[in-house]
């Protein structure tokens, strides 16, 4: 093994080596296999001839996963090696399962013996960002077999190696396990909106409420105006990307000149719902208590308050007997849409205003516990999407 640096505690990037350990290339250490893309004649839906994993889009969450194969690969991987990103982007790395075909996007990383193949790959995932500034390109970053033969990376003994990769298993599966727990919460967390209109709309005392058509009590009076005018460049624009789906909520808020509107939008005063006419299955409905604009594909719609209360619409509106209703009638092949014929013919469920009342106020309480939990769900997801990076300083720290 040829040895590039043996001073100890050498500095490599700004990174101080821990004693005993050398600075090494990969060529030193490993075999390097560019990938080389087959003629797409050979390719094949089928399982047929090799899996054909083309670049980092093949990867997969934990093994790549093949929707391609390839009857006369050109270059192959071998079951174990280091499969690594060279172009769009390059440094993302995966382990090779079965023996693949790999394409140009790739170069496949066969270590020695010499060294421990985890041990390695834990390296270019600590230092991928070394990597990626040797890329080059006019039209996207890519590296070439020569850069990666001679990127360097510390080395301990071998026996150092395979205790600090064994190590760094274990603790990788633990956060591995932390990150599946935090999902799962999360989903249940994100449930509990939809268990709460269940609450509401699917009850004994539901079934029993009045019901009016919705085009009775409600109707859409907001005209279209030009956004770039000054009375209005610099009012709140409100479309579909900003509203969050099944919640009721805003993601954020911009003026129409932030979000450089030139096109007609719909003028609404304070107390309308907004309801977002694409994509029904989307649930995006916000009750607007201000002054804006909002997209040509939303509603903007007035309630007769003698009948109905905005906050109250929103609900039903967001409600799974809503939108499966909207859902069967926008049923268009290329863009679902509910036309106004379609949203104002549905019957809504009216209980007394006192009622309603009483039901926005409940779900407010609740779905703020519920914000507030996700958010904590969220903040955990931050730590533990710092966990590996800060085990593998660790590691490279010889702090392990």
């Amino acid at each position: 093994m040829k040895i590039i640096g043996n001073i100890p505690r050498r500095k490599v990037n700004n990174w101080t080596l821990p004693d005993g350990w050398k600075l090494v290339s990969l060529s030193d250490v490993c075999e390097i296999i560019s990938g080389q893309s087959p003629p797409s004649s050979t390719y094949r839906k089928t399982q047929e001839g090799l899996p054909f994993f083309q670049g980092k889009a093949d990867f997969g969450l934990i093994h790549p996963i093949p929707s391609v194969w390839c009857v006369e690969p050109k270059k192959i991987s071998e079951p174990g090696d280091i499969l690594i990103s060279v172009r769009a982007p390059v440094g993302p790395t995966n382990i090779a399962v079965v023996k693949c075909c790999i394409g140009r996007g790739l170069a496949a990383i066969r270590c020695s013996e010499e060294v421990e193949r985890d041990f390695v790959l834990s390296a270019l995932r600590l230092f991928e960002q070394e990597l990626v500034q040797q890329g080059t390109g006019s039209t996207f970053d890519a590296i070439n077999r020569d850069q990666l033969e001679r990127f360097e990376i510390p080395l301990p003994p071998l026996s150092e190696q395979k205790r600090i990769a064994a190590i760094l298993r274990e603790r990788m599966d633990a956060v591995e396990h932390a990150r599946k727990s935090a999902e799962e919460q999360l989903e249940a967390a994100t449930a509990l909106t939809d268990a709460y209109l269940r609450e509401i709309f699917e009850s004994k005392e539901a079934k029993g409420w009045p019901r009016k058509v919705f085009g009775e009590i409600a109707v859409i009076t907001s005209k279209q105006v030009d956004p770039k005018l000054p009375e209005y460049k610099d009012l709140p624009h409100v479309n579909g990307e900003n509203v969050e789906s099944g919640t009721c909520r805003l993601l954020y808020l911009n003026t129409a000149a932030e979000d450089g509107m030139i096109s007609g939008k719909y003028l609404f005063e304070p107390g309308v719902v907004l309801y977002n006419k694409l994509r029904p299955y989307l649930r995006k409905v916000f009750y607007a208590d201000f002054k804006g604009l909002c997209s040509a594909d939303m509603y903007p719609i007035n309630v007769s308050r003698d009948h109905i209360i905005p906050e109250f619409t929103s609900l039903m509106l967001l409600s799974e007997q809503f939108t499966e209703y909207a859902n069967k009638l926008s049923d268009r092949a290329r863009m679902p849409k509910l036309n106004r014929h379609q949203l104002f013919a549905w019957e809504a469920p009216c209980p007394s205003i006192e009622k309603q009342q009483e039901i926005v106020s409940d779900f407010r309480k609740k779905a703020e516990k519920t914000v507030n939990f996700i958010s904590s769900i969220k903040a955990q997801f931050s730590t533990i999407n710092a966990l590996p990076g800060a085990l593998l300083r660790q590691a490279f720290r010889g702090e392990l």
